[in-house]
């Protein structure tokens, strides 16, 4: 019997200190990296039949604090890593972690965080990313992808700051971290094909890593602890957020071609009718941002369709081949780099002048919106509940 609690005791205790983990996508096609630690940390070689798992390791380096080591892409070699750390130099096929040799002590709260500083060259000519966790790489044949593995409570303390202004007022970070981390949960897994789970940039969730942590924004994250989005079936909603929406929230099967969602519908702006853009181009700039489309120089470009909220639906785009797409919205804002798909245009004198209202997709959460009714004095669950009507805040 006793034996048996004892057990239990330590299942409890390895649990309490072993939250959830992330796996990020930093650097996609990498040929070299230089990087070091805070805290002493070594280089394990993942041997499990789960590559990536860790589950069967070996260590190829042990380095005290500081101690910096150099990864470099070798397509010529039978191993396409090389690792260089005097008097060390190693080579891999497998996928390899960097990891602080007293993680367990860090994540139980009894060291500071195990920082982790990396850099392109060792040249000075880049300035040190810094993340927390642990390191992944994945070696391919002539370069490799660089991953930060970490629990996600601490992942959102990078990403809050890295979506939201810190000096916002506190229930729209509250707001934000939030819809942050339902969006995390939500989307696990979403990468796998490449090896990680989100990636580091705004087709995810912008994630600038531990130097870019503030006191404000981690109070957010902290107050919010565990805290996500639900809809009427307990599933974790798709909580989809931009900067500003225009004048409405666009809808997502307009945006996007995806299901429509009882949650995601018009909404009005809440903030200031502000975030009024203009952007001109030469029809040189227009040919050289559609020349994908491979039907010649442009010829004419016609607004086919709008949604009830004015957001461009379709665009036909002809050329002088006599060849003519259709484009969504979306696709065509990315195209063009235009802020939304709220926009008009006119052209004169051989330019193309672009003018619009708002900035990014439109669906979900507007970030400025959720900013001006904290200013109004909304709470973070009020804004949450008017910008994703129907749904539930809830504990994890």
């Amino acid at each position: 019997m006793k034996r048996s609690l004892a057990i239990i005791y330590l299942i409890c205790n390895f649990a309490s200190v072993s939250a959830k983990q992330i796996k990020v996508g930093l650097y996609d096609s990498m040929n070299k990296l230089y990087l070091t630690s805070n805290r002493d940390y070594r280089i394990i070689e993942d041997q499990s039949l789960n590559p990536g798992s860790f589950m069967e390791r070996s260590t190829l380096i042990e380095k005290p604090k500081g101690a910096p080591v150099l990864l470099r892409s070798s397509p010529a070699a039978a191993n396409p890593l090389l690792i260089a750390s005097e008097p060390d130099l190693v080579t891999s096929q497998k996928i390899i972690k960097l990891e602080c040799k007293d993680q367990y002590l860090v994540q139980a709260g009894k060291l500071d965080p195990c920082i982790w500083q990396l850099k392109p060259s060792e040249d000075g000519s880049f300035e040190f990313d810094k993340f927390r966790g642990s390191i992944v790489i994945i070696p391919y044949k002539d370069h490799f992808t660089v991953i930060n593995q970490l629990d996600i409570e601490e992942y959102l303390l990078a990403v809050l700051p890295s979506e939201m202004i810190s000096s916002w007022p506190e229930e729209a970070l509250k707001a934000q971290a939030v819809a942050a981390r339902t969006y995390t949960y939500a989307n696990l897994g979403r990468r796998r094909k490449l090896g990680y789970d989100l990636s580091s940039d705004v087709s995810d969730q912008k994630y600038n890593g531990y130097k870019h942590e503030t006191t404000r924004t981690s109070a957010a994250v902290k107050a919010t602890l565990d805290e996500v989005i639900t809809d009427k079936t307990g599933k974790l909603v798709e909580a989809y957020y931009s900067s500003h929406a225009g004048r409405f929230t666009a809808l997502p099967e307009n945006g996007w071609g995806i299901a429509p969602r009882h949650y995601l519908i018009h909404q009005m702006e809440t903030a200031a009718d502000d975030n009024k853009w203009t952007l001109k181009f030469s029809k040189a700039d227009i040919n050289s941002k559609l020349i994908d489309l491979r039907i010649g120089s442009i010829d004419a470009i016609t607004i086919v369709s709008r949604g009830l909220d004015n957001r461009v639906l379709k665009v036909l785009v002809t050329g002088t081949s006599g060849k003519h797409v259709t484009l969504t919205g979306e696709e065509f804002r990315h195209k063009l780099g235009l802020r939304s798909t709220d926009f008009d245009f006119r052209v004169n004198a051989g330019v193309v002048s672009f003018t619009g209202i708002g900035f990014g997709h439109g669906i979900g959460m507007s970030q400025y919106g959720a900013r001006q009714m904290a200013l109004d004095g909304k709470n973070y669950r009020q804004i949450l509940e008017y910008f994703y009507p129907g749904v539930k805040i809830d504990k994890l």
